[in-house]
């Protein structure tokens, strides 16, 4: 494993669900208009809808280890900068809220 990321699943252009979606109980929906999409809305015969896992994500969202948000949300620079300082280090990568009154969150505020 090279890399961790948080998220829902994208149904991808070029992916093997979307070249076998009957395979995989997947129906894509293809736009026409939509001829430079990278990935598409789909519906599945079993499991979690899109919606459904979307629910379930923003709510680990809501209650997650802060820790666990890094200013550096590309993987290789988290890998150089593990490798140049250490994981001793990693702790100073981490986000921190910082509260401004009159000010609202945004996500500038994490790079």
């Amino acid at each position: 494993m090279h890399s961790l990321g948080f998220g829902t699943f994208d149904l991808g252009r070029h992916n093997p669900v979307a070249k076998h979606p009957d395979k995989w109980g997947v129906t894509a929906y293809k736009n026409p208009e939509w001829d430079l999409a990278l990935d598409y809305y789909y519906t599945v015969k079993n499991g979690m809808s899109i919606e459904d896992a979307e629910r379930v994500f923003q709510e680990f969202e809501r209650n997650h280890y802060a820790g666990w948000d890094l200013r550096l949300y590309i993987r290789e620079y988290n890998f150089l900068y593990i490798c140049k300082f250490g994981l001793a280090k990693l702790p100073d990568m981490q986000y921190r809220a910082v509260k401004t009154a009159g000010v609202a969150p945004t996500l500038a505020g994490k790079m």
